[in-house]
């Protein structure tokens, strides 16, 4: 399920990801705007992507009472930023409706008030194993992990925080409850194993990329030498994570994006 799915873009992606790979799913898009889910659907239909289908809803409140408890996984980037925080964010978010950025204070959170209707009704429709994935900001992390507490959830946790200038990531400590899972002989041979391979990739020429974006080609075992894409919020942002602009992307922006 991808909640707030605005064109589709993280739903369709991970259904076509998961297709590739002999995995059958079904994914349900969730927005409250019809005019997302007109492109959302075009979307789908656009790269022949069959098992999707898409229903009006704010959040989970029109959702098919069917479904609970058996969604095994769960994707949102809901809106974060405050309303106070919006004035002095990058100028080309001012070209994305308000809608799908700000969201209202809760309990003394800024912005947090989507965050903690999702991360609040998730565990009713997630299956037993499954698993809820948000976008947060960084400053919202122990409000995260507060909610995932008091909801008693195990699906819920932040395991890794992007955050601070283009190209720095950093792995904040995680919640004491899961300390063992990560001190296990399994998760401290991928933690070398993960660094091995982002030491070689390095090695190979991509050094002047930034560390996230060097990751993201260990994260999708993508070879160096293949192209990977990369969704950013703004043309600055490619100019200062050092990516490559090709020919295609740079006629979509010519045709389609903000003027810089």
């Amino acid at each position: 399920m991808d909640l707030g799915c605005g064109s589709g873009a993280i739903g369709l992606a991970l259904l076509g990801e998961l297709a590739q790979r002999g995995v059958a799913a079904t994914l349900v898009g969730v927005d409250e705007s019809d005019d997302a889910l007109v492109v959302a659907r075009a979307n789908a239909l656009k790269h022949d992507l069959q098992d999707a289908r898409f229903v009006r809803s704010s959040w989970f409140d029109d959702v098919d009472e069917a479904l609970r408890g058996r969604i095994d996984l769960i994707v949102a980037n809901p809106p974060y930023v405050g309303a106070d925080e919006f004035e002095h964010l990058d100028a080309v978010l001012r070209h994305e409706p308000l809608g799908a950025i700000i969201s209202n204070d809760s309990g003394g959170v800024v912005g947090f008030e989507d965050l903690a209707t999702i991360i609040a009704s998730a565990p009713g429709w997630l299956a037993a194993k499954g698993v809820l994935v948000c976008e947060h900001s960084n400053l919202h992390r122990d409000a995260v992990l507060d909610a995932r507490v008091a909801r008693a959830s195990r699906a819920l946790r932040t395991s890794r925080i992007w955050r601070g200038t283009p190209g720095s990531w950093s792995r904040d400590a995680r919640d004491e409850n899961d300390g063992h899972d990560r001190r296990s002989r399994g998760a401290r041979h991928r933690r070398r194993r993960r660094a091995a391979d982002r030491h070689r990739l390095w090695d190979r020429g991509i050094s002047s990329l930034s560390r996230a974006v060097a990751a993201l080609f260990v994260l999708k075992r993508r070879p160096a030498t293949l192209a990977l894409p990369v969704l950013v919020s703004s043309v600055d942002q490619i100019e200062s994570l050092g990516v490559v602009w090709d020919g295609r992307a740079g006629a979509l922006s010519a045709r389609s994006g903000p003027e810089r």
